[in-house]
């Protein structure tokens, strides 16, 4: 199996991917309620964010076979006024392409004390105004096109395991390990990868962070690609997974090379993907 993680802006090194390359996704992109990602600004305007979340998930509907998945792990609300709840996003995925499949709850079975979250984000003890905490999220799982996968392949998907997880409550403890400030559970890309794709296929998480998404395709014989722009995650990553397991590039340089060259029927210049009027397309 082949593992390669991508060191850059997920929508620049997403044009380095080729069409129709991947069948799966799998990923869980910032919030926008401030976590301190580093090199992120997680604080972003709303419609910066919208436009943000247009572009990247655009890219991955070009990259997605034409019977590929996409799995996005988004909250159902949240606290903050400029981030995204899972309706509006799942708005601005029916608007580059993608098509309903399902919708998973996952319930968080390890919650802290609420004594611990503090009066100035959850408000006061009373009726005064009693914010209540919210201890589910989202996964929107969207296809392509088909629904169904064109040609049969290996599955490692047992018929116990498909009787508990196809009912779409999950119920799967939040990630003990806080190294990385948002983690999700390896559980989680564990079920997705082996309900929506073969053994053997390719699986991108466009937000890598400290890996789980590719730990869990190394455990389970999928080639993954990770895509993550702070390379402190990335030392984390590769420690995790182990060094001799996963390839690493660093795309920022190969982008901004890229002054002009062609794939047949886009142009890309200065790191844009231009698609070139049917006349001038090679064959």
């Amino acid at each position: 199996m082949k593992h390669k993680i991508l060191i850059g802006d997920c929508r620049k090194a997403l044009k380095t991917i080729s069409p129709d390359s991947i069948h799966l996704i799998v990923t869980s992109p910032p919030y926008n309620v401030g976590i301190g990602y580093g090199n992120w600004n997680d604080s972003i305007s709303f419609n910066d964010y919208l436009e943000f979340s247009r572009e990247w998930l655009s890219e991955c509907h070009r990259i997605l076979t034409d019977d590929g998945r996409i799995c996005v792990n988004i909250p159902t609300s949240t606290y903050k006024s400029n981030s995204v709840d899972l309706f509006r996003f799942h708005e601005v995925m029916r608007e580059v392409g993608f098509k309903d499949r399902e919708l998973i709850i996952w319930a968080k079975r390890r919650i802290s004390d609420g004594r611990l979250c503090g009066k100035k984000i959850y408000g006061t003890w009373n009726p005064m105004n009693p914010l209540l905490r919210n201890p589910i999220e989202a996964i929107l799982v969207m296809n392509k096109n088909r629904k169904r996968l064109s040609s049969f392949g290996k599955s490692d998907l047992t018929t116990k395991e498909f009787l508990r997880w196809n009912y779409t409550l999950w119920e799967i403890d939040t990630e003990a390990d806080r190294s990385h400030p948002a983690p999700f559970p390896i559980e989680l890309p564990r079920r997705l990868i082996k309900l929506f794709s073969f053994v053997g296929q390719n699986v991108l998480d466009v937000f890598l962070g400290s890996g789980t998404t590719m730990k869990a395709c190394v455990e389970l014989n999928r080639n993954s690609i990770g895509i993550e722009l702070n390379p402190e995650y990335v030392k984390m990553a590769k420690k995790r997974i182990g060094y001799a397991c996963v390839s690493v590039e660093n795309i920022s340089s190969k982008i901004d090379s890229l002054e002009s060259c062609w794939d047949g029927e886009y142009i890309i210049n200065g790191g844009m993907r231009y698609k070139l009027p049917s006349k001038m397309r090679i064959p």
